[in-house]
């Protein structure tokens, strides 16, 4: 059914295949990344693994065979790549990556879970139409587009809303991520002025929050793609964010640039590989009402979902409730000195906990967040409790500073972290900036 609605107009769709194409490369890439690097086999050896909101219920998959299942995901990734048994490879490669990265809040990584959004988003699209093995068609109803462009646009946008903040705006937390954490000569002369590192947060949320819109404005387009690549580039020489920031240029420009220009670069790669550009158009939708109403809900979602954490009390940068899920994209920095005591029934003087005792330092993240450290005292007073101690209490001494502000106590002093139960609201047992400070660097 063809209708003249703006959504269901047909699109050449080069940029699916492409689209399709880049996205199984970066899934290649990162399997084989974490494989040589063994990056995941910390799950084969961590005693705990943190909830992720609404995904606790996840069964763990036994240790050993995490890596074998990385490995079974790399045939599927291929296929993929390919659009070859196209929606089998989808729908199984989407399963396995989002199992094994929903399993472990510790490790959260913003790339993956886009991934994971943009693979659950391909099920539904005909994206092996072009340069795969699906019926031929060359265009696709507008809609499929406006999908991605939605995902694009939220990785941004909520990248440059959470930078308006006075911490960020000052310049502290680039300044640090350039000179300290990478240790760049070549820029630590420059950001030592004291209007640089300013300026530079000032741009990079004004990047953020505008260059979706900038690349879709034909008046503004050169601009911005110019502005894109000095962001990514800089991003991957300066801010030491590996292959994140090539990823994000190259898919931002096959997903935001017109349709016109990369119908040319699909026609190029399909004339190098041998292949015909398909004639036939695409029928339309037979269902408009149901392709509106659930692009509606999945904007809706990928709008709201981000801003969740204006729901709760509270300052999230501080308690980080709400934070998962909200593209944040390393604009907090929060410095946490954390340790941990134990007592139990004949055992008055607290005894230090060691946390490498039950987690990897893979995990270490798990001290920013309240809620993750209730679980790892629960934890930990459930193990002595299986070696027979009764009584266990456990005892935080946790101090924590956000963007280079004011260091402040964490949680209070006598607090039985232990006790706190799983649904806790993070204000109900931490304390607030302000109410016990450690290092006034103000």
């Amino acid at each position: 059914m063809r209708l003249s609605h703006p959504l269901f107009l047909p699109v050449e769709n080069g940029f699916l295949a492409l689209t399709r194409i880049a996205l199984g490369v970066v899934v290649l890439v990162r399997l084989g990344w974490y494989l040589a690097s063994n990056d995941i086999s910390y799950l084969s050896r961590t005693q705990i693994l943190f909830d992720f909101p609404g995904f606790g219920w996840l069964p763990e998959f036994p240790g050993a065979y995490i890596e074998p299942l990385y490995m079974g995901l790399i045939p599927l990734a291929l296929l993929f790549t390919a659009g070859i048994a196209y929606r089998f490879a989808t729908v199984a490669l989407w399963l396995g990556w989002s199992y094994v990265f929903f399993l472990d809040l510790a490790t959260w990584g913003n790339l993956d879970y886009l991934i994971s959004w943009m693979l659950l988003l391909f099920i539904f699209l005909p994206a092996d139409s072009r340069l795969g093995g699906g019926p031929a068609r060359r265009t696709t109803p507008t809609i499929v587009l406006w999908s991605l462009r939605v995902l694009v646009f939220v990785v941004y946008f909520f990248a440059g809303v959470i930078k308006l903040d006075e911490r960020w705006l000052s310049g502290d937390v680039v300044a640090y991520f350039v000179t300290i954490e990478n240790q760049n000569p070549t820029l630590a002369s420059l950001f030592a002025s004291p209007g640089i590192p300013p300026a530079f947060a000032v741009g990079g949320m004004l990047f953020d929050l505008f260059i979706v819109p900038a690349l879709l404005f034909a008046p503004t387009r050169k601009l911005a793609v110019g502005a894109l690549v000095f962001f990514h580039a800089f991003n991957y020489a300066f801010i030491g964010l590996g292959t994140i920031p090539w990823v994000m240029l190259v898919l931002t420009l096959l997903i935001c640039l017109p349709p016109a220009t990369t119908e040319v670069w699909c026609r190029s790669l399909e004339s190098m590989l041998g292949r015909t550009t398909p004639e036939i158009d695409d029928g339309g939708v037979s269902s408009p009402q149901l392709w509106t109403a659930l692009f509606a809900a999945f904007t809706a979602v990928h709008l709201l979902l981000p801003l969740r954490h204006h729901a709760y009390a509270g300052d999230a940068k501080w308690n980080m409730h709400g934070h998962v899920y909200s593209w944040w994209l390393r604009t907090v920095h929060s410095d946490v000195h954390a340790k941990f005591y134990a007592t139990w029934d004949g055992q008055t003087e607290p005894v230090k906990i060691n946390p490498l005792d039950y987690i990897e330092p893979e995990q270490s993240a798990m001290a920013v967040d309240p809620k993750m450290l209730a679980q790892f005292a629960r934890y930990v007073a459930d193990s002595m409790r299986q070696e027979g101690k009764t009584g266990v209490k456990i005892t935080p001494d946790v101090t924590k500073a956000v963007n280079f502000g004011p260091r402040y106590r964490f949680l209070p002093h006598d607090l039985d972290l232990a006790s706190v139960p799983a649904d806790a609201d993070p204000n109900s047992f931490i304390l607030q900036p302000g109410q016990e400070v450690i290092d006034a660097r103000d």
